[in-house]
Formats: structure tokens, sequence, C-alpha cells
């Protein structure tokens, strides 16, 4: 199950790089779960061939991960995001004890600034171009 969401997540960002032939063989061995016997017959190719083509392409798949680190950064804004939405409850809680309060939104500042997203002193998100 885990190299099913491994592969999921490197199709999701990366399956419109590969060939349409290697699309078809991934969403058909690891999204509709079909054998490379069913594959082979309905490809008109022996298993060893769509066994190989499965191979070279999730190696293709994986080779633009290791390039490009998409879903590393994806997965990482996540996890700040996360962090913030904890923090933002975590202020809702403290709004009658602003010393407190005031913790948490420079914890909220921080982690604004590690995802690098554009923040002014007011803390609103700065245009693009400012």
């Amino acid at each position: 199950m885990k190299q099913v969401y491994e592969i999921s997540l490197l199709y999701d960002f990366y399956g419109e790089l590969l060939t349409p032939p290697q699309q078809e063989i991934i969403r058909m061995y690891y999204f509709e779960d079909l054998s490379l016997g069913e594959i082979s017959e309905a490809r008109g190719a022996s298993r060893s061939a769509a066994h190989d083509l499965i191979r070279r392409s999730v190696e293709k798949l994986q080779s633009y991960e290791e390039r490009l680190h998409w879903i590393q950064w994806f997965q990482r804004e996540q996890a700040g995001i996360e962090r913030i939405r904890t923090l933002v409850e975590q202020a809702r809680a403290q709004v009658d004890h602003p010393e407190a309060m005031k913790i948490v939104l420079d914890q909220m500042d921080q982690q604004t600034r590690e995802l690098g997203l554009p923040v002014g002193e007011s803390g609103r998100e700065v245009p693009d171009g400012v």
C-alpha cells in the first residue's frame, strides 16, 4: 500500500512528463490494479515487456523527484501550514490572555517566515512587486 501511495504522489506531480504509453501502464498497474498478464494482453506485449515498462516508468518518476524535489517541497509546505493552523487555534484560546496570545502570534510569525511567505510589518501579505 505504501508503494501505491508513493507512486500516486509521484504520478500526481510528474505524470504529465511521462510519455502516453508510460502514463497508461502506470494507471493500469497501480490505479486500476491490473495484473501483468492483464496488461500484457491489453497491450499486445509480453509480461516481461510490461514489467520492464512499469519499472522504467517508475524510475523516471523517481528521477524527476530526485532532481526537482516538488513533493518534498509540497510536504514541507503542508506541514508548515498545519503548524500555523494549530497556532491559530492556540491564539483563539488565548484571546483573553494578551501575553500568551503575543507568544503564539510570534510563533505564527516565525512559522510564516520559515515558509517564506511574504509578510509585511502589519502582518498582511505583501503584494508582488512591492
